[in-house]
């Protein structure tokens, strides 16, 4: 019976250590593991002489990137801080109320939602001289060639649902502070004709009637979307009919704040919009995206209106491409923030947009710029 009893434990142990040892052996044997984080792996670094110094630590970030099994032990974890102590298990998302998550980009390096939430964040006074000077640069350009020119801002979903869900940690400041998208129009509606449409007021205005963003994403959904692209034909087009066909709730999986923490079965919606059924819509592929860091694309339709868009972009541009490309024959979408007095003058568009989330508005005075 002792022998039994010891060898059980010796089985036991063994299996352990087994299960320990099973993602190292099976990284050396097999290879890189799965990319279960929105953000681009460490690839194996090679050995040299001369940068020797620096292996080890390649290696090791190397090694907890692709790490076998890491998907699902780290989900293993994630539900726990999920369901046990009802909190995100990273700190650069945020769990708020009735199941809505926020992004807190200043955790993960990608501007400060929070601060602009809260009135902590600003723009100093070079950065709105850089940034006036290189929009009425790209405005000047536009008026060379006969193009008229837009800013379009997509407002952070923390100024549009932040007070409803955001935990009650998170409180704006007391005292009364522009935001720097505030900032930023104030000098240019005041020193520049160039248009700035920030299409707040027109979200809070219809945010308990419909959802407009994504409960378990950073985005508008369709339905804000559309509600920006309206804000844009005013300006733009006003004389023209927008109105959808209709309008239909559908149910949506994750989100892409979901996705940072492998909580990819939670429950969110979305609406199916038909917009002018009538126009057809067809996608062209830029090759210039397989030699360039940039995502390139254009559409065409048979809208039949002669005009041609060019719009630098961001992510938010996404849900506005159904509307935006049946608003014009051409559209080239160009997933960047760097406008390129070249590239404008080759297209020859008749309307230019800049759009841009809030929380980015900063980056336009320190990204590369060639006009």
């Amino acid at each position: 019976m002792r022998n039994k009893t010891l060898w059980k434990n010796i089985l036991l142990i063994a299996s352990f250590f087994v299960l320990l040892l099973l993602p190292i052996g099976k990284f050396f044997i097999v290879g890189d593991g799965e990319n279960i984080e929105n953000k681009t792996l460490q690839t194996k670094p090679v050995f040299n002489i001369t940068t020797w110094q620096q292996y080890p630590q390649a290696y090791e970030q190397y090694f907890k990137d692709n790490l076998p099994y890491k998907k699902f032990f780290v989900g293993l974890y994630n539900q726990f801080i999920w369901n046990v102590f009802d909190e995100s298990p990273v700190n650069y998302v945020i769990k708020g109320k009735d199941g809505w998550l926020f992004y807190n980009s200043k955790n993960r390096n990608d501007s400060d939602e929070l601060g602009d939430y809260r009135g902590d964040t600003f723009l100093t006074e070079q950065e709105i001289e850089t940034i006036v000077q290189r929009l009425s640069d790209l405005q000047k350009l536009c008026d060379d060639i006969g193009a008229e020119f837009y800013v379009l801002v997509g407002p952070n979903k923390t100024e549009i649902y932040g007070d409803d869900y955001l935990p009650d940690a998170y409180i704006r400041n007391e005292r009364n502070v522009e935001t720097p998208v505030q900032q930023l129009a104030k000098v240019l509606n005041e020193k520049t004709e160039i248009p700035v449409i920030y299409p707040k007021e027109e979200l809070l205005s219809r945010k308990d009637e419909e959802q407009l963003y994504y409960k378990l994403d950073t985005h508008w959904n369709n339905h804000g979307a559309y509600i920006a692209y309206s804000e844009f034909m005013k300006r733009y087009a006003p004389e023209q009919n927008i109105e959808m066909s209709s309008i239909q709730q559908q149910p949506r999986i994750s989100g892409d704040l979901a996705n940072m923490i492998q909580m990819n079965d939670l429950e969110d919606i979305d609406y199916s919009v038909n917009f002018r059924p009538e126009v057809e819509m067809q996608i062209i592929l830029d090759q210039a995206a397989s030699t360039e860091d940039v995502a390139r694309y254009r559409t065409i339709s048979n809208c039949n209106n002669g005009q041609k868009l060019l719009m630098y972009r961001d992510s938010f541009t996404t849900a506005l491409i159904p509307y935006m490309s049946k608003t014009f024959d051409e559209a080239y979408y160009v997933w960047s923030y760097s406008a390129n007095k070249d590239e404008i003058s080759e297209e020859k568009p008749d309307v230019v947009i800049l759009e841009i989330v809030e929380r980015s508005i900063k980056q336009l005075a320190y990204v590369e710029w060639n006009m």
